[in-house]
């Protein structure tokens, strides 16, 4: 089957649902006056991201006409997914204006270009979704067939990887709050205690 998308007129719709749902609990969290604007305020609150796959059942100007829709019915970014050339990265980028997010999936439709190169052609966001997680896979990988050979030990991790894995486990700040509430101590006494 295939990438399906639902009609223009139906994914405009639900942008503009978006965006007075967001409206609607502003005004109700009292961050809106109700004689002035929305736009006479600045928000960090909520940010509507209009995402189109279009470009790969409709073609990429029916892609593009759609952000510019999202844009008319209140989306602060648009992101086009899988434009399949620098030539419709750029159309994308001319044409449609505000924000814009590009998708760098690795070995995707799109081709994979650095921030600047992004930023240079008028992207605001970047997301490279699959680098972190492949490069976590590769490196287990490398270290499964480490540990199979049975006639020497694993390398050991660096220092610092050490050090950072026990800061974002927590145990650092076990280790920090035994030795502030004299856990260590009590510890230290049992074990000397305990019959030998």
């Amino acid at each position: 089957l295939g990438k399906q998308v639902i009609s223009r007129n139906e994914s405009v719709a639900k942008i503009k649902a978006a965006h007075d749902a967001r409206k609607e609990w502003r005004r109700e969290k009292g961050l809106i006056e109700e004689l002035k604007k929305e736009e006479d305020f600045e928000f960090d609150d909520i940010l509507i991201l209009a995402r189109t796959d279009a470009r790969a059942t409709e073609g990429i100007d029916e892609a593009i006409e759609r952000c510019k829709l999202f844009l008319e019915a209140g989306a602060d970014m648009t992101f086009l997914e899988a434009p399949q050339s620098i030539d419709e990265m750029r159309r994308y980028c001319n044409e449609v204006p505000g924000w814009k997010m590009a998708n760098m999936l690795a070995r995707g439709e799109t081709p994979s270009l650095s921030p600047k190169e992004l930023e240079e052609m008028g992207f605001s966001v970047a997301a490279y979704p699959f680098d972190i997680m492949c490069t976590i896979i590769e490196s287990v990988q490398r270290k499964l067939e480490d540990l199979k050979v049975p006639d020497k030990p694993p390398a050991l991790p660096s220092v610092e990887t050490v050090n950072k894995l026990w800061e974002l486990s927590g145990f650092k700040q076990y280790e920090e709050e035994q030795a502030q509430y004299g856990c260590a101590d009590y510890k230290k006494e049992k074990a000397e205690n305990q019959p030998q």
